[in-house]
């Protein structure tokens, strides 16, 4: 396999694939992994492009300096090292924050190691049916968290899960998908003699992708995308909070909401006409129960098209927003927006 180093990646080239890793000031892992066509298997075998999740300039790639297999080195700060051995395939990318990320042989065959003892083991890479699959090995404590807005239970562990919003009108633990993808997910590791660790793993894919989460076989997890490439960030730390923060200062943090968006928010399907918004609004002042927001579903559209009001149900919009403020509900909005 051919190994190639540049000022803040390091490169991988094989007959089946071509795979980049670079890794950020931050301790966060970048893995860019192209596998060569073999035919049309993939609805897109061109470049992802630009991300979509990733602003530019948020993932800063530290210099990276080589250094001999079992070398020893502190690393100056702000810096990744890599230790190399081209003969038998094998490389261990430091994190100048203590965690590694390993290969050996001529396998695309990854261990992540997180700076407080936890792993991330057997991580692959091949050409599945329709793209790239992800696998790697799960132990029998292991726990799965995030997903975005999902189904089911906080543990997202023994279930599979389509990246791919629909509307779904029926709502139970075993419906999927739902209205949001976030395909993000924190693998907290409980093994004996390790100590808990979670590693974060992001797929910058804004395609179809499926998240298995041990529902084929109990003993890994999949993620199987529709492309002939993948961009994956890798998150090592020891919290799931430390984690979750480490994958929003990569793709960007909410603004603080308006004040009014804190207070207390009365939604369901759905309130029309006009005059029966102004009662729900008079009601909840009438029995003392707060009420800042009254949220209204497509009903109030004309021909439910987004950005439209019904006029023969909403006849003047700006007049019930007012009399609403009026009332002290400073906030109306559609479910939808």
């Amino acid at each position: 396999m051919k190994h190639t180093i540049s000022s803040t990646e390091l490169e991988m080239c094989h007959e089946d694939f071509h795979c980049a890793f670079s890794v950020s000031e931050t301790n966060v892992f970048r893995i860019h992994v192209q596998m060569t066509p073999h035919g049309v298997t993939s609805v897109e075998a061109g470049a992802l492009g630009q991300s979509y999740a990733v602003p530019v300039g948020n993932f800063h790639a530290a210099p990276i300096r080589q250094r001999g297999i079992g070398a020893n080195s502190a690393g100056m700060p702000r810096e990744a090292s890599v230790e190399l051995s081209p003969d038998s395939g094998n490389f261990f990318l430091h994190s100048a924050r203590g965690s590694c990320l390993s290969a050996s042989g001529d396998e695309l065959r990854l261990q992540v190691h997180a700076a407080g003892g936890g792993a991330l083991n057997e991580l692959r890479f091949w050409r599945g049916e329709k793209g790239v699959e992800i696998r790697w090995s799960i132990g029998s404590a292991d726990r799965f968290y995030g997903l975005g807005e999902r189904s089911g239970f906080l543990d997202k562990r023994g279930r599979s899960y389509l990246m791919w919003n629909t509307d779904e009108p029926f709502h139970h633990e075993l419906r999927d998908p739902l209205y949001q993808s976030v395909p993000f997910v924190i693998h907290c590791s409980n093994a004996d003699d390790l100590p808990p660790s979670a590693i974060g793993l992001f797929l910058d894919d804004p395609g179809r992708s499926v998240f298995d989460l041990g529902e084929s076989d109990p003993t890994s997890a999949v993620i199987r995308t529709e492309r002939n490439e993948a961009v994956l960030y890798l998150f090592p730390d020891e919290k799931p909070f430390d984690v979750t923060a480490a994958y929003t200062n990569l793709t960007g943090r909410h603004e603080l909401p308006p004040r009014w968006a804190l207070g207390f928010q009365q939604c369901r399907y759905s309130y029309y006409p006009d005059s029966r918004v102004l009662e729900i609004a008079d009601e909840f002042r009438r029995r003392g129960i707060p009420c800042d927001v009254i949220y209204l579903d497509i009903h109030y559209m004309d021909g439910y098209r987004v950005f439209t009001w019904d006029p023969e149900r909403f006849p003047d919009p700006h007049a019930l927003i007012t009399r609403l403020h009026e009332k002290g509900v400073v906030g109306a909005a559609s479910c939808l927006v």
